[in-house]
């Protein structure tokens, strides 16, 4: 496809992990880009699972697009949502070397336990 839309959907994968492999598998859905066609991936998650979760924040989704291959275009907040429009530049950076974990990165009992796992 040259582009994908991902609105609302990583957030309902049962698991971390499964959630990890769902953003690996959005290159697999891309054409390859060529000067003259993007290929782009609209990406929404609800704010709290980037702004208050316990294991993940912005840094976090940021650096899994970073080495997916991805370029933010655009980021954007709203009340209760985060908006990312992406371009794939081709080519995954993730090897065997690279891994996310679930690290506690904010503390406190009103956080959530939205996190995402790359092995």
């Amino acid at each position: 496809f040259d582009c994908v839309s991902c609105s609302l959907v990583v957030n309902f994968v049962p698991s971390p992990e499964l959630r990890g492999e769902m953003m690996c598998k959005m290159c697999e859905f891309l054409k390859n880009p060529t000067g003259e066609r993007y290929s782009l991936l609209f990406f929404v998650l609800p704010l709290p699972c980037v702004e208050n979760s316990r294991y993940c924040d912005l840094n976090t989704i940021n650096l899994i697009w970073s080495k997916l291959g991805f370029k933010t275009l655009k980021y954007h907040q709203s009340n209760k949502l985060a908006y990312w429009l992406l371009k794939w530049e081709g080519e995954s950076k993730v090897d065997k070397t690279f891994t996310v974990k679930k690290n506690e990165i904010r503390k406190g009992n009103n956080r959530n336990n939205f996190c995402v796992v790359i092995k």
